[in-house]
């Protein structure tokens, strides 16, 4: 009866098989009325890949509170952002993206050795167009939490700085830190880097075909 564990048990089994027509309808049986938007943290940025076309799953979407953020408003208007905008939303996207700037930045400057906000922060400037500024944050968030010394929440901030540098551009940045995490425990495999829409833009690129066809 707790929904985040299909959420886990959906990732997983993307992350080991690439089956995602396995995942999406392990999420599924999850998605029900009671408790759904819970997943959606659990789920970080790969919830578009998961959450099908069916109309109650959308829903579920669309309906999600701040309290399925564990009451965190900058990663609930960041989540949405990332959404909207990986939905064709782009204004709408935008708009969530702004306004969890204007909070993030001053959480970063009342709070300059925190982490996560860092890196929310990094994704929205990212969603806006402000490169160099996305770019600082996500560096500075790995400098702050690095894998030496984190080896659970480290690698999740540098597959966060790999998505950042594959929004706004930067393809062979990306593609090295991807290749890195395929070295250490982490979120990231060969499977699932060869169908998460997140990777999308580093498609065309040789250096992204090489390492999903060998993983080097």
């Amino acid at each position: 009866r707790w929904p985040g564990v299909y959420a886990d048990l959906a990732m997983h089994t993307v992350r080991w098989r690439g089956d995602l027509a396995a995942g999406r309808r392990i999420l599924r049986n999850g998605m029900g009325p009671r408790d759904a938007g819970s997943t959606l943290d659990r789920l970080r940025f790969e919830a578009p890949m998961l959450v099908g076309s069916d109309s109650a799953e959308r829903a579920a979407v669309r309906n999600a509170s701040i309290d399925d953020f564990r009451g965190d408003t900058s990663q609930f208007l960041v989540w949405n952002a990332d959404w909207a905008i990986r939905h064709g939303e782009s204004a709408r996207g935008r708009a969530y993206a702004d306004s969890a700037r204007s909070i993030l930045e001053r959480r970063v400057a009342a709070e300059p050795g925190e982490y996560v906000p860092r890196v929310q922060l990094a994704i929205a400037y990212a969603h806006l167009g402000r490169k160099a500024d996305a770019l600082r944050e996500g560096a500075r968030a790995v400098e702050i939490l690095p894998v030496s010394r984190d080896a659970n929440d480290g690698p999740d901030l540098q597959v966060d700085l790999a998505y950042v540098e594959t929004i706004v551009g930067e393809p062979d940045a990306a593609v090295k830190r991807l290749a890195y995490l395929l070295t250490i425990p982490s979120d990231i495999s060969l499977p699932l880097l060869r169908v998460d829409p997140i990777w999308d833009a580093l498609r065309s690129t040789p250096a992204f075909q090489r390492l999903v066809a060998t993983g080097r």
